[in-house]
C-alpha cells in the first residue's frame, strides 16, 4: 500500500534506507526495530532499490513497513537515475552505485520533503528516534555521529582539513535536504569526486566529511554506537579521555546501535557483545534463524603478528592527535 506522497504530513518522521537484494535481510530487521520501539510514531520509509531487488524482496518490506505496523512506504528505483556518466574513483578505491543513492538521495525523494533521517542497514533502533527526529538541523546540512577514527592524523592529512571539524559516520544522519537543493551539494559531491579522488578512501562518508566539514552538527554517541566503540581503548582512535563518558553512557543505552565492523550480527562468527539485539528482532521476522558464514579475509602472516603485538600491548597504536591545525578551514570544492 503505497501512498501519495505529494502532501507531505510533517508530524510524520520521514525516514530513508538504501538496500539491494543481498541487504534486504537486514534491512527489513533493521525496520522492525524501528518500528517496534516507536510504536506510537507515524512513520514514512522511502526505501531506495536497485534492479537486484525483485517483487519477492520488495512484499517483505511491505509485509513489516504497511501489514504489520501500518507505516507508510515509497520504493525508489535507483536504476532509472543514469549513473553510467558518473565518474569512478580509480582502480583500487572506487564508489559504487550504491553510495551514490546516498549522496544523491534529492533525485529520487520529492520536492516536498525538507528533512529525513538515513538510517543504514546494520542498524538496529532500540529505543524512541522522536528527540533525534526533533533536533533543529535548518542552518546545518546534516546531523550526525563522531566516527570512531575521528581523531586519526592520517585522514585529516588524507582529507585535507583540520581536525577541530571532526569526522562523523555516515550510517546515520539526520539531512537537511533544502539546505542539500538550496547549495546545490550533489554537484559538489561530483566535483570532489572528479578532482580530488585521492582525497577518498572511504567512499561517501570520505564525501560528505571532505565538502561539509565545519558545518555539521555533532549528535550524542547514543545515536549511533559504532562496533569499535566496544573495543579495548588501546585500539580504538578517538581521543579517550575526552569521549570516554559519553562512549560509556552510549554503551550502556543505545538508542541506535551500528553494527559497523566487517562481521555483521547476521555472520556466524560476529563477536559483537550486544548481538543478541539483532537477533531479537531477526526472531520477529521471515528470517528467524537466518544465519550465513562469513566470507574469510586475506589474511597475512603480517596481519596476525600485528594483531598479536597490539593485544599484548607491545605495539601500540599510531599518535594521531593533532597539535596544531595543518589546513585551512575552508570546503574541499
Amino acid at each position: 500500500m503505497q501512498k501519495d506522497i505529494q502532501g507531505l504530513d510533517y508530524n510524520t518522521i520521514q525516514i530513508v534506507c538504501c538496500t539491494d537484494h543481498n541487504y534486504v535481510m537486514p534491512c527489513g530487521v533493521m525496520l522492525k526495530s524501528l518500528f517496534v520501539n516507536n510504536d506510537k510514531l507515524h512513520i514514512h520509509i522511502h526505501l531506495i532499490v536497485d534492479n537486484t531487488v525483485d517483487e519477492h524482496d520488495k512484499d517483505s518490506i511491505k509485509r513489516i513497513v504497511t501489514f504489520e505496523h501500518n507505516g507508510e512506504l515509497t520504493i525508489y528505483n535507483a536504476d532509472e537515475i543514469q549513473f553510467q556518466d558518473y565518474p569512478e574513483l580509480g582502480s583500487h578505491t572506487h564508489i559504487s552505485k550504491a553510495a551514490y543513492y546516498r549522496l544523491f538521495m534529492t533525485k529520487f525523494l520529492p520536492a516536498t520533503l525538507d528533512k529525513v533521517i538515513y538510517l543504514d542497514d546494520d542498524l538496529i533502533v532500540l529505543k524512541s528516534i522522536k528527540a533525534l527526529w526533533d533536533y533543529d538541523i535548518q542552518d546545518y546540512p546534516i546531523a550526525a555521529v563522531i566516527d570512531p577514527e575521528t581523531d586519526d592524523i592520517r585522514h585529516y592529512n588524507r582529507m585535507e582539513y583540520a581536525s577541530e571539524d571532526r569526522i562523523i559516520n555516515s550510517g546515520m544522519m539526520i539531512i537537511n535536504l533544502r539546505y542539500w537543493r538550496e547549495n546545490e551539494l550533489p554537484t559538489k559531491f561530483l566535483e570532489l569526486i572528479s578532482n580530488y579522488p585521492q582525497r577518498i578512501k572511504f567512499h561517501d562518508q570520505d564525501i560528505l566529511n571532505c565538502v561539509l566539514h565545519g558545518r555539521i552538527l555533532i549528535l550524542p554517541i547514543n545515536y549511533n554506537v559504532q562496533s569499535a566503540f566496544f573495543y579495548r581503548p588501546n585500539l580504538v582512535l578517538y581521543d579517550i579521555k575526552r569521549y570516554k563518558s559519553q562512549v560509556d553512557a552510549a554503551k550502556k543505552e543505545p538508542v541506535i546501535l551500528h553494527f559497523s565492523s566487517k562481521a555483521k550480527p547476521w555472520h556466524e562468527d560476529c563477536f559483537h557483545p550486544l548481538r543478541s539485539e539483532f537477533v531479537k528482532y531477526q526472531d520477529m521476522t521471515e528470517w528467524k534463524g537466518d544465519i550465513y558464514e562469513l566470507k574469510p579475509q586475506r589474511i597475512t602472516l603480517r596481519n596476525i603478528v600485528g594483531a598479536i603485538l597490539r593485544y599484548l600491548g607491545i605495539r601500540k597504536t599510531p599518535k594521531f592527535y593533532m597539535s596544531k591545525n595543518v589546513f585551512e578551514h575552508e570546503s574541499a570544492v
